[in-house]
């Protein structure tokens, strides 16, 4: 749980409150950049994303009998994937600086 904001300071105004819609499009950016993120972490290791979810640092990878090495294909699929999401993420920042 995020801390709590602290009250402002006697004799200081409160800040204006987040437009929805701002707070809507930061979000959806944070998203896209996210999910390449996890695009390409995911390329790098040639792990799915089930299994780059459960990594434990305490055990070794590899060990639950599925040792298959991702395609060349594959890793060039999910790079370009992440390229995609983060150029999404690119449009959203410049179509409302306008």
């Amino acid at each position: 749980m995020p801390a709590p904001i602290p009250p402002p300071k006697p004799g200081k105004a409160t800040p204006p409150p987040i437009d929805p819609g701002v707070f809507r499009n930061v979000t959806s950016i944070r998203r896209l950049i996210d999910e390449a993120a996890e695009l390409s972490v995911r390329a790098t290791s040639g792990l799915s994303a089930a299994e780059l979810r459960g990594i434990n640092p305490m055990r070794n990878i590899g060990r639950n009998g599925r040792n298959v090495a991702m395609s060349a294909m594959r890793i060039h699929r999910l790079r370009a994937l992440a390229v995609q999401k983060l150029a999404e993420a690119y449009k959203q920042t410049r179509s409302h600086q306008a």
